[in-house]
């Protein structure tokens, strides 16, 4: 082999390994795609949609219907794209197919937990979140964006997050106690 050909396959073999080694890193940190499926404006939206709606978020008694497909129209969110709705690492295709024929969006459509039953009045409670930690693009991240009733925005850090879902769930669980006393035929 000659010197020339020698140098042209070492080189070859360079801009390979850099090309995949560059690829592989960018599929770690972004293992769903660079997205801008922003917590920032499904919040506007949820405001927008509770000012609506005396104050109250989507709703949905059927679990197999996420919530946030009410948004979808009226001026929340387009018809045409869905991709808010899903998420950062949801399956935009699938939930597209889906809704054309079904008219709402299943859960696991969405990369989005949502919290049903929530309205203005229960500010410090947290409505939405991502299910994996990713940032606001979808870079694998260690914090997670979450969507507070009247607060916007907020980051909780992986190592907090376990306390996070506890303080939550603890103060999901006063609100229902709340309503079922306020409910009570009794009183």
């Amino acid at each position: 082999m000659s010197k020339k050909n020698y140098v042209v396959l070492i080189s070859l073999a360079i801009v390979t390994i850099a090309t995949v080694s560059i690829r592989g890193y960018y599929k770690s940190q972004y293992p769903y795609g660079r997205t801008h499926r922003c917590s920032k404006a499904l919040y506007f939206a949820l405001l927008s949609y509770s000012e609506g709606h005396n104050g109250d978020l989507p709703s949905s008694n059927d679990p197999s219907k996420l919530a946030l497909t009410q948004l979808i129209g009226n001026g929340w969110v387009d018809q045409d794209s869905l991709d808010l709705i899903v998420g950062k690492a949801g399956d935009l295709d699938a939930a597209e197919q889906f809704y054309a024929q079904h008219g709402y969006i299943k859960p696991e459509h969405s990369s989005w937990y949502y919290v049903n039953g929530l309205n203005e009045n229960d500010r410090g409670m947290a409505l939405a979140w991502d299910k994996i930690p990713l940032d606001h693009n979808g870079r694998i991240s260690e914090s997670r964006e979450v969507i507070m009733v009247g607060r916007a925005v907020d980051t909780i850090p992986n190592s907090e997050w376990p306390a996070f879902l506890k303080k939550q769930e603890t103060l999901l669980a006063v609100k229902k106690a709340r309503e079922a006393q306020d409910n009570d035929p009794q009183e």
